[in-house]
């Protein structure tokens, strides 16, 4: 699903909030920095995911893989500009009427 409008519209952060009032999230996994950094939009998932659920760290390629796995079922493009705005999310059943 492609829903990148224009650079920064919608942002990951946005979508996130959306998906978090649809779906249960199960866990979410972030890319590794190269320099071991911690970008803002970490904390900014980690404020919309609460306390509920840790942002787990993945090395560059075990993100890329678990993103190309088989069992990745939807994939969704925003317009993110932001540096490691990449967020990998692992739901459960859909509860809530779409």
């Amino acid at each position: 699903m492609y829903l990148n409008l224009t650079p920064g519209i919608p942002s990951a952060t946005d979508v996130l909030s959306v998906i978090l009032d649809t779906i249960e999230v199960e866990s979410a996994y972030i890319m590794k920095t190269d320099d071991g950094s911690e970008p803002v939009i970490f904390k900014e998932f980690s404020n919309i995911l609460s306390d509920k659920i840790n942002l787990e760290k993945l090395s560059r390629l075990e993100f890329y893989h678990s993103a190309c796995s088989r069992d990745t079922c939807l994939v969704v493009q925003t317009g993110e500009q932001r540096l490691y705005g990449n967020l990998l999310l692992s739901i459960g059943a859909i509860t809530k009427n779409l």
